[in-house]
């Protein structure tokens, strides 16, 4: 790609009335960030005189203000950029970059994960093997800026995160805040895969490619946890998109083998990542076996449909291959274990991120009754009801994804990893904002049909409006929040009825899809 064929991009999206507002809306989430909320407290404002009045309460609850607008402002300019015939689309790796830019001066949004990768990479460059401790143990600027919550807890993230934490660590020498900020290196890589194998995923199933990167790329919750936010999750996904692309390329048996290895690679920056090994294997082996029906089935078996008698035969397909990439996979993963030397320690430290329930609708609900119960006197019970929610998710986890596996031939290795990955996402008793982006980005190349677009649509929605009002409530501005949120809902609901109708979900498919089997 030529600098004059990026300056033509950056210069059409430019000429957009609603990139432009995007870009505008950014530099708001950029400005409204410098508070107390987000920064630590060692950081570049305290000792300018003027500017410093940022970090006091009446600051914070400013730049609340201006941050929760900007993020209703990104949240309007994607909707109205979204593809559609009557309406010339901008170019969509440019718009991203315009978008991202202004939060790369910004403190890492929204969580304060990346100062715990720092402080693990800082550890672990010290000789300290993060999965027997806590950032908390060992005293420093870098474990003061961590969360309370994770002071003292060891980390769960896999080992080729940890050691690229510690790369980026050595790259910015003692300064934890700049350590921090470097993390987006990881993340922003990490989107950079999911820029350049979605639209190639998308020619090949028949998907428009500026739909791709709209929904999976453009979509808000992107940019605001993955680019801004910086959290390593982006890094497995692109690494996941990246393998899947893989699958659909070459050889189906040495894209097998690659496929593998680089969900191995995935698994080891955040173990999820390891639930899309049978999306790749089903994508090569649908290539093996050409005679397969093309057309895809639903997720959810139909009525009439020999679904059971169809799995078997489809598992004696699945087996060799399955087989080949389970070797490939546990080899390169304990060969990135023993690489890195910090072994399995992660697995007892799995159960750190359930110390939180955030958006879990089932943890929710369950800790809401436990509370109710206790509240009336029945205080041994609470606990039970937890366990039973938690249990009712993993039943329901394991039965989306045994169904998921039974029919990967029909219903495709693509839309295998997207719900499977939004199942555990939804389901876990853990559910973080930006663990919907495991799956989300690549549902569009799945096969929406026009309900399942209008419930991710709201599903996206939900979601920068739980974090709007998170944020507002931990600036003491709950009433911020919740009126910031009611303006999203008018703008969303408006988007939705303008938009709504099936001709603009036509216009999503190319006319001259390429051939799914052979690729």
């Amino acid at each position: 790609m030529s600098l004059t064929h990026v300056r033509g991009s950056l210069g059409r999206a430019w000429g957009d009335a609603w990139v432009r507002w995007g870009f505008l809306a950014s530099c708001l989430m950029t400005l409204g960030a410098q508070t107390a909320l987000f920064l630590p407290t060692r950081n570049p404002l305290r000792d300018i005189p003027v500017v410093r009045w940022i970090l006091t309460p009446e600051g914070t609850v400013l730049g609340t203000v201006v941050l929760l607008a900007g993020t209703v402002g990104l949240v309007l300019a994607w909707l109205r950029i979204r593809p559609r015939e009557k309406r010339p689309t901008p170019p969509m790796r440019a718009t991203l970059a315009l978008w991202s830019v202004p939060l790369l001066l910004a403190p890492p949004l929204y969580s304060h994960d990346a100062y715990s990768y720092a402080a693990v990479g800082w550890m672990l460059d010290r000789g300290l093997n993060p999965y027997d401790m806590g950032p908390g143990s060992v005293s420093g600027h870098f474990s003061q800026q961590v969360d309370q919550l994770w002071l003292f807890t060891p980390t769960p993230y896999g080992p080729l995160a940890v050691e690229i934490q510690r790369w980026i660590v050595l790259l910015h020498g003692d300064r934890p805040y700049e350590a921090a900020l470097g993390m987006r290196l990881m993340s922003l890589a990490g989107v950079a895969l999911m820029l350049w194998a979605l639209p190639r995923l998308a020619a090949w199933v028949g998907v428009r490619g500026e739909v791709a990167l709209w929904w999976g790329v453009l979509n808000p919750l992107v940019i605001m946890h993955f680019v801004g936010g910086a959290h390593n999750d982006a890094l497995m996904v692109g690494l996941v998109c990246l393998a899947l692309w893989v699958s659909t390329r070459g050889a189906p048996w040495r894209s097998l083998v690659v496929s593998a290895a680089l969900i191995a690679a995935a698994a080891a920056v955040k173990q999820p990542g390891a639930v899309a090994l049978l999306g790749t294997t089903a994508l090569c082996t649908a290539r093996m076996h050409p005679h397969l029906p093309q057309e895809r089935a639903s997720l959810l078996p139909t009525e009439g449909e020999p679904w059971l008698s169809q799995a078997i035969p489809d598992l004696r397909r699945l087996l060799l291959p399955g087989l080949v990439a389970a070797a490939v996979f546990t080899a390169v993963f304990a060969g990135i274990t023993a690489a890195t030397g910090l072994g399995y320690g992660w697995i007892p430290a799995l159960k750190v991120p359930g110390m939180v329930a955030g958006l879990s609708p089932l943890s929710t609900v369950g800790n809401f009754l436990a509370a109710v119960l206790t509240g009336l006197g029945f205080e041994p019970v609470a606990p039970f009801v937890q366990g039973f929610f938690k249990a009712v998710g993993t039943l329901l986890t394991l039965s989306c994804v045994l169904i998921a596996s039974l029919r990967v031939l029909r219903i495709g290795g693509l839309a295998f990893t997207a719900w499977t990955l939004l199942a555990l996402a939804v389901f876990n008793q853990t559910l973080h904002p930006w663990y919907i982006l495991w799956g989300l980005p690549i549902l569009p190349l799945a096969g929406m049909r026009p309900e399942i677009e209008k419930t991710i649509v709201w599903l996206t929605t939900g979601i920068v409006g739980y974090t709007l009002f998170d944020t507002a409530t931990r600036s003491g501005q709950l009433v911020l929040g919740l009126a910031y949120i009611a303006v999203l809902v008018l703008i969303v609901r408006d988007s939705q009825e303008e938009h709504g109708d099936e001709e603009d979900h036509a216009s999503l498919i190319d006319e001259e899809p390429l051939d799914v089997v052979h690729g």
